[in-house]
């Protein structure tokens, strides 16, 4: 059984991700066919947050809450469910992170440079998520799908830590122009 979510932007401009359950091909789409968003999330600087949306974006209640580490925001300390866990970056020139969930079983986000998707793997390199990135949309980041069923706390975690990434291609992008 697969479980799939659709991250959209909250602006243009916006680090952010509106996530709503199953695949929505927009937010219009989404409100004409009463799909309420399930998850927000926030970046404000080193400070980020995954909320579970429980009546309007304006309410909610966090689950995730976490701070970046550095100029180059490498690594992330995530603290949600009682516990706290890390995030990093897979590496200099590599877009994916790696991270250890509550239980300390260890995954990995790897993205390609020839295609428009990233993969979580666990530690032994069994597929979990695929992420299909949305090209030549704005606001529409893409689509997440979940392979198997899994705990409600590395649910969260997969959706922070997928943003995360997609956040970094679009940060590489970004320098890559003005070079």
């Amino acid at each position: 059984m697969t479980t799939s979510f659709t991250f959209f932007r909250k602006s243009v401009f916006s680090k952010g991700a509106i996530i709503y359950g199953g695949e929505v091909k927009s937010e219009s789409a989404a409100a004409k066919q009463a799909i309420a968003p399930v998850y927000d999330i926030d970046f404000d600087g080193h400070d980020f947050a995954l909320r579970y949306i429980t009546q309007s974006l304006t309410s909610g209640m966090t689950v995730l809450l976490g701070q970046t580490d550095g100029m180059a925001k490498r690594s992330a300390r995530i603290e949600g469910f009682n516990s706290g866990t890390t995030a990093k970056r897979t590496g200099w020139f590599f877009s994916g992170w790696t991270f250890v969930d509550f239980m300390g079983n260890k995954f990995t986000w790897i993205d390609s440079w020839w295609t428009t998707s990233w993969t979580l793997y666990d530690a032994g390199g069994k597929k979990i998520a695929t992420f299909s990135r949305s090209m030549f949309v704005i606001i529409r980041c893409g689509t997440l799908v979940i392979h198997e069923p899994v705990p409600d706390s590395l649910m969260a975690l997969i959706l922070l830590t997928c943003k995360m990434v997609h956040n970094t291609l679009k940060r590489h992008e970004r320098i890559s122009v003005f070079a």
